[in-house]
């Protein structure tokens, strides 16, 4: 079996280390930075072999076909022909490695798109159940696809950009790290974000229905805020109480950790907890410890893990120790928004 792989273009070490848990014995056909063609013996993955994993995407190859510069759309669209994609409803989704032709992977969806519609086959962007992929890699077209239930698109970055507040771009991280990690939000749940500053994170959980206690000695950019028609208030003892009222969605504490603890007494306990302060993970994860005893039995954590070296094994098992003294550590992972970090997921053993 033969899978196109992209993982993070900065731990590329960790690339290779994480292939070599998941597979055991592959071959690099090819490769250009972060990306790979691999041929290997196993037909099922098992993602859960490695608590770590650095990489982004794992897809298989059902067909590749060699591509020409005088005839490359031709060639695309023939490739694509001859692999079996089953009768339903389908997304088209091109991922373009080292291109030199001027197409961009949109133009490349809508051409495919366009003609397959013209035989009859059934493309859409609403309630696809496939997802088909082209990846054009070294003058040649790999495609493949998969439930569109397991994977919901292969460059995350081009859908949560519709989505975001606009705040940061670090609010792309949480969206990845709901989806990847199945986390359903509920209405009136509370969430403490630690780090909070300038609210990226707290305004994509307060749009799900969360209430967010938002954490950070930095200012909010309480203006952008409004602006979405998100409530926002800065805490403080006399108005802490209104996480319980129903139109109440983001109070913001203006304190160091220590000092925001005398507000805890006052609210119910939180469902999530979220970190994404760039400090040493040790450090970090000291701050999620002194809110532990305010969360409920399997609240969710997600953790950024900041990493200013490339040895990240090392910042992995630093954030771990101390996490795993109140959190049962279900996943690492690099996400492709994370830049020099990794995420970690864990649920609180209460």
């Amino acid at each position: 079996m033969r899978y196109f792989i992209y993982g993070s273009p900065i731990f590329l070490k960790s690339n290779i280390s994480s292939m070599k848990d998941i597979f055991g014995k592959f071959k690099v056909e090819s490769n250009f930075v972060n990306s790979y063609i691999i041929s290997a013996h196993a037909t099922s993955l098992n993602n859960k072999k490695t608590e770590t994993n650095f990489l982004y995407r794992i897809l298989k190859i059902l067909k590749t076909e060699k591509i020409s510069e005088k005839n490359y759309l031709e060639d695309i669209k023939n490739t694509l022909i001859k692999t079996t994609i089953p009768n339903k409803k389908i997304r088209l989704e091109c991922v373009d490695i080292n291109s030199r032709r001027g197409y961009s992977a949109k133009d490349i969806e809508v051409y495919l798109g366009e003609y397959l519609e013209s035989i009859g086959a059934k493309i859409t962007l609403k309630n696809p159940e496939i997802l088909c992929y082209i990846i054009l890699f070294d003058m040649c077209c790999h495609v493949g696809f998969i439930s569109y239930k397991k994977l919901n698109f292969i460059d995350p970055g081009r859908h949560y950009k519709i989505l975001s507040s606009g705040i940061s771009r670090a609010e792309f991280k949480l969206m990845e790290a709901f989806d990847e990690f199945k986390i359903k939000a509920k209405t009136n749940q509370l969430a403490f974000d630690l780090g909070a500053s300038p609210g990226g994170w707290s305004v994509f959980m307060a749009k799900k229905g969360i209430k967010v206690l938002s954490i950070d000695q930095g200012e909010m950019f309480s203006d952008k805020i409004k602006k979405l028609k998100i409530s926002y208030e800065e805490a403080n003892i006399e108005n802490i109480h209104k996480l319980k009222e129903k139109n109440t969605q983001i109070l913001h504490i203006r304190k160091k950790f220590q000092d925001s603890l005398v507000f805890l007494d006052k609210i119910k306990k939180a469902d999530i907890i979220t970190c994404d302060m760039n400090i040493s993970p040790e450090e970090a994860a000291k701050a999620v410890l002194l809110f532990s005893n305010n969360l409920k039995k399997n609240a969710k954590l997600i953790f950024t893990i900041k990493c200013t070296t490339k040895f990240a094994k090392k910042y992995v098992e630093e954030a771990k120790k101390s996490l795993s003294k109140k959190f049962i550590i279900k996943s690492v992972i690099a996400l492709p928004n994370n830049r020099q970090e990794l995420t970690l997921y864990g649920v609180f053993k209460g």
